[in-house]
């Protein structure tokens, strides 16, 4: 794969942001953020947001997160807000997978990633980070991954339905694609022969400093 032209970020306020993109699922961002149950044990919070809308297709907690998850996640998504035409992601391992790249191959979504020095993957990612620790994760006795699951959820829902209710929505269709294909089998078993023998061919945009394999 071959290093291509780097995304730059455009403007400084909400409405520059939004007048750079198109409309609703042009470009997603994704991160990772560290969390912990109340008595003490590490998770993960897998973020996704829709940098046009605002909103949060998807918000995940986990132990740990394996490509096939991210797959999966993006999958649960794009089955309630459409495929995105671009990802953005934040310099993590568990984003730079084959299993991810090949998974955008099949649904022709073009991918980017943020610079590992980058302080953010996104301002909308940053301002979602930030608002849902405020809102949620600072105030809510998370005691399991099955009840933070269940409390985030519901605070995404609200979330969502804020941003819709201050007309920070825009109604525009969602491309037209193929089905969300399945992390589990037997398309899981198709996409790891896929990733074993026959590697994309599509080309990524890749930072200076490529995230660790």
């Amino acid at each position: 794969m071959t290093s291509q032209r780097h995304e730059r970020r455009s403007g400084n306020g909400a409405g520059e942001r939004r007048a750079s993109l198109a409309g609703r699922n042009e470009r997603w961002s994704l991160a990772l953020l560290p969390l912990r149950l109340l008595g003490g044990q590490p998770l993960r919070l897998l973020l996704i947001v829709d940098e046009f809308t605002g909103q949060c297709p998807a918000l995940r907690v986990g132990n740990r997160f394996e490509s096939w998850d991210v797959v999966e996640t993006l999958n649960d998504a794009t089955r309630r807000c459409g495929l995105p035409r671009r990802l953005k992601l934040g310099p993590n391992p568990e984003f730079s997978t084959p299993e991810l790249s090949v998974w955008a191959q099949v649904h022709h979504i073009r991918i980017s990633y943020a610079a590992a020095a980058a302080p953010d993957v996104s301002r909308p990612m940053t301002r979602l980070q930030e608002t849902v620790r405020q809102q949620c994760l600072n105030r809510e006795r998370l005691t399991s991954v099955d009840q933070a699951q269940d409390v985030i959820d519901a605070w995404r829902n609200r979330f969502n339905k804020e941003l819709e209710g201050n007309g920070n929505h825009e109604p525009i269709p969602a491309r037209p694609g193929s089905a969300p294909i399945s992390a589990g089998p037997p398309t899981a078993d198709i996409l790891r022969s896929v990733v074993a023998n026959e590697p994309p061919t599509f080309q990524i945009d890749w930072p200076r400093t490529r995230p660790p394999d």
